[in-house]
């Protein structure tokens, strides 16, 4: 099951992980200073990954593929980890235009 992981930084912010079945982490988001605000943040995730345009693949300096996930207004939401090849990135965005909706969101801040 793909889920959202709400987790607190040591920082004191908020933060969201999108993690696969598998236990592969798709996508990270920023640092949020409310619980709410990464809640927000989530949602943004799901409206907007199913539409290929919100995409924005990149290759880093080190020659490994990623993308950064962006609202309507551009800005980023999502951060996704590294690919060694662009293959492996398109497949994780085809997963995440699948499934980032029904995504289950899990708050483990309750837990620490």
């Amino acid at each position: 099951m793909t889920k959202f992981i709400i987790d607190r930084q040591k920082n004191g912010t908020f933060q969201f992980s999108l993690v696969e079945t598998t236990g592969e982490l798709m996508l990270s988001g920023q640092g949020y200073g409310s619980k709410q605000g990464c809640k927000i943040g989530i949602n943004s995730v799901q409206n907007n990954a199913p539409a290929d345009e919100q995409y924005d693949r990149k290759k880093g300096r080190n020659g490994k593929a990623f993308f950064n996930l962006l609202s309507h207004n551009g800005r980023v939401i999502g951060v996704s980890s590294t690919f060694n090849d662009e293959e492996s990135m398109e497949k994780t965005i085809k997963i995440l235009k699948k499934k980032a909706r029904a995504a289950k969101i899990v708050d483990i801040t309750k837990s620490k």
